[in-house]
């Protein structure tokens, strides 16, 4: 049950010296109310206006800061690639002539790197535990007015030494600390030249083997006005190397010098130290959009408020002069007039009266068409008519009656001549005579048995359809993820493809470029050495692309494995003599299983051997020298299916033990995906990571397992399970 309690309506005469409505301050509450309302209402909107428009400043803001930030890291991986390429190249060929630099300068297309101020090669030259560095040839580039001069000592100059003696200790390019030189701060980098262009393994070899440096003076603030020459007046570019006591000076700093009112820090290494970048802008080049939105919300808002306010006010008015001339009119022309316009506004089925006693006194009989007899109700009470009430709904019922003001919209239930339940909806006005006593009740009434149930049939529709709704979201937002999943795997493949492949494809471009001008001149030893450069390169993107083509074939599941049986320990043996040199050369000790312990397996002896291969050379070159590799091979029970419910069977279980520094646990799994390498591996030892990708899928085509865990005493133990009793299908 509802009610809508409502003021009761009474009339009385005009009082002498009643206030003017025109004049009545009481009167204009309501325009007042509306003015305050609607002010209120136009700054929280006008707020949300700002709001808006600041959030969208930001969306487009944002990525453009990061966008240059991302090209200064770029440009930085670039310049110490050019380093890298030259310093091998001069371990590789030896001095290089005025000739051969100028080949060099060219190949390394060194006009595309305004940042470059000049390259040098000092010789390293050692007298006890004391080195010199001087300078033998010095080349500058973009007129540029180079730090370094030819014959000049750089391990005379601090920084530089700093550099150059952290190149050698980690074999890889190193930047000194920002320094003052010409125009602008600039940064040496040191490329370390070896003997044979490739640097040892160890930091005694690499010192032992040090020919020289490569130096190259940089000037970022022009890499970074490079970057940021198309960027709105007001942005901001800075990088700052980073130390235990926090950051340097700045290696660049270019940009208005205003406050920024959005910022982006982002940490990246480069050159062997670790570097903060900043981009940042100021409110005027952040302020993309103008705020004509949130000013044209306000005037609005103000103006529709103030209209508003003033319509309310006249209609108060008129409704005071109108109230004003009614209260003149006869008692009953005010009666009959209130009565049949109470009948006429509200279009129900029926109407009643009521004594001060709340028994009926008159029901029309148009309620005899709900089911319901219009004389049963004479004389007596609704509670009584309808005959079900609780007297909880009773009290309930007689507590609004007795407060004598209207009903509105009163609902109840009862039961109808035919045995139906019905529902009934009833509104009222108190009625009261000319001495101002309470004299009952006149209202009428309205069968909403049938919209109530319409109401609920529409609830219930609603409710379905909005699990429908919230289905199908479902799937479209699983569909969107998945088609992004697959984008961004479409990605990370064209990236790490694309360096795996152009990386020989330089090295051959390179080399033959060299062989090409120097033919004629260039002495056969030479010649074959480029040959043998270019041949190593092309024998590395053989390798590449036939490690791609058996991925592609196993994934397709068009691989054909030509299985037999064969002794799996024989088959370690003979792909560990193929390693011996390479286990040889770094002093390893290779523990191998007992021939004829575990049972014959059929394998396809070529492609099985291939996953021996990876896991044996893996484990090698992943160890330290002098440590110990052992090649276990046992027969226990294990659970090869993956349902929960599957039961161990008997299998011959393959363990490789290395003694490296083993693999995160968050990359356990991640290792065996494509161009996919550890963390703690990657660098350094080389390699595309394809080999455990080919390694997994030739495993699972002998319906048989592969993964990876760490050893409790350090490095890793790699572990390929296969059914001892194999049901493979050599037509798989």
């Amino acid at each position: 049950m509802s009610t809508d309690p409502l003021p009761a309506t009474k009339y009385a005469e005009p009082r002498k010296g009643d206030e003017s409505p025109e004049l009545s301050l009481t009167r204009m509450r309501l325009p007042l109310l509306a003015l305050l309302a609607g002010l209120i209402l136009t700054a929280l909107v006008t707020q949300k206006n700002y709001q808006i428009e600041s959030d969208e400043v930001q969306g487009i803001a944002k990525p453009r800061l990061l966008g240059m930030i991302e090209a200064v890291k770029a440009r930085s991986a670039a310049v110490v690639n050019v380093g890298d390429v030259a310093a091998r190249f001069i371990g590789a060929t030896g001095v290089p002539s005025g000739a051969q630099w100028e080949s060099l300068i060219n190949a390394l297309q060194v006009s595309r790197y305004p940042a470059f101020g000049g390259m040098s090669h000092a010789v390293i030259v050692r007298d006890k535990d004391r080195w010199q560095a001087p300078i033998v040839h010095q080349e500058g580039f973009h007129d540029a007015h180079p730090l370094l001069r030819s014959g000049q000592d750089v391990m005379a100059d601090a920084p530089i030494k700093e550099a150059i003696l952290g190149a050698f200790e980690t074999g890889q390019t190193a930047w000194s600390l920002p320094q003052r030189c010409g125009p602008g701060p600039c940064v040496v980098q040191v490329t370390p030249i070896f003997t044979g262009g490739i640097a040892p393994p160890t930091v005694e070899r690499r010192r032992s083997d040090a020919r020289g440096v490569l130096l190259i003076e940089l000037y970022p603030e022009k890499m970074a006005a490079a970057v940021g020459q198309n960027a709105p007046v007001g942005d901001q570019l800075a990088a700052f190397p980073l130390a235990s006591d926090g950051p340097g000076p700045a290696m660049f700093n270019i940009g208005v010098a205003a406050p920024s009112v959005l910022s982006e820090r982002v940490e990246f290494v480069a050159g062997g130290r670790q570097w903060l970048a900043v981009a940042g802008c100021s409110e005027q080049s952040c302020r993309v959009a103008s705020r004509a939105r949130s000013r044209a919300v306000l005037l609005a808002g103000v103006s529709l408020t103030l209209l508003l306010a003033s319509l309310l006010g006249y209609q108060d008015v008129l409704r005071a002069r109108a109230h004003a001339r009614a209260t003149e009119m006869t008692a009953a022309l005010r009666k009959s007039e209130e009565r049949y316009r109470q009948l006429s506004d509200m279009s129900f089925d029926w109407f009643w009266d009521q004594d001060a006693d709340y028994r009926f006194t008159h029901m029309s009989t148009s309620i005899g068409a709900h089911g319901r007899d219009p004389e049963s109700f004479l004389g007596r009470t609704r509670w009584e008519v309808a005959g079900n009430w609780t007297p909880e709904q009773i009290a309930e019922h007689k507590a609004l009656l007795d407060r004598h003001q209207p009903i509105r919209g009163y609902e109840y239930d009862t039961t109808g001549l035919d045995n139906t339940r019905r529902s009934y909806m009833i509104s009222a006005d108190p009625l009261f005579d000319e001495r101002g006593a309470f004299a009952g009740y006149r209202g009428i009434g309205k069968d909403v048995t049938e919209s109530r149930r319409m109401a609920r049939e529409l609830r219930d529709s609603h409710d379905h359809l909005t699990r429908e709704v919230a289905v199908q979201t479902a799937d479209l937002r699983a569909a969107k993820e998945m088609a992004e999943a697959a984008n961004l795997a479409k990605s990370e493949f064209v990236a790490n493809i694309s360096h795996e492949l152009r990386t020989p494809l330089h090295a051959i471009m390179s080399f033959a470029t060299i062989g090409e001008r120097k033919a004629h001149e260039a002495p056969p030893e030479k010649l074959k050495a480029y040959f043998e450069k270019i041949h190593a390169a092309g024998d590395r993107l053989l390798k590449l692309i036939n490690n791609l083509l058996d991925l592609s074939k196993l994934e397709a599941g068009r691989m054909i494995i030509e299985a037999a049986p064969r002794d799996l320990a024989h088959l370690v043996s003979e792909v560990a003599e193929e390693l011996h040199a390479l286990v040889d050369q770094r002093e390893q000790k290779l523990v191998l299983p007992e021939i004829g312990k575990v049972p014959p397996l059929a394998l396809d002896n070529s492609r099985f051997a291939q996953v021996l291969r990876n896991l044996i050379s893996n484990a090698v070159k992943f160890s330290p020298p002098r440590s110990k590799l052992i090649i276990e091979l046992v027969t226990e029970p294990r659970v090869l299916g993956r349902r929960a419910e599957d039961s161990p069977q008997q299998a011959v279980v393959l363990r490789v033990l290395d003694q490296g520094p083993g693999i995160p646990e968050a990359e356990l799994e991640a290792i065996f995906d494509k161009f996919v390498q550890s963390s703690k591996t990657r660098s350094g030892a080389g390699g595309t990571g394809l080999g455990l990708a080919i390694s997994r899928e030739i495993v699972e085509a002998h319906q048989g397992q592969i993964h990876a865990y760490n050893r409790p005493g350090g490095g890793a133990v790699f572990e390929v399970v296969l059914p001892a009793q194999s049901a493979y299908d050599p037509g798989i």
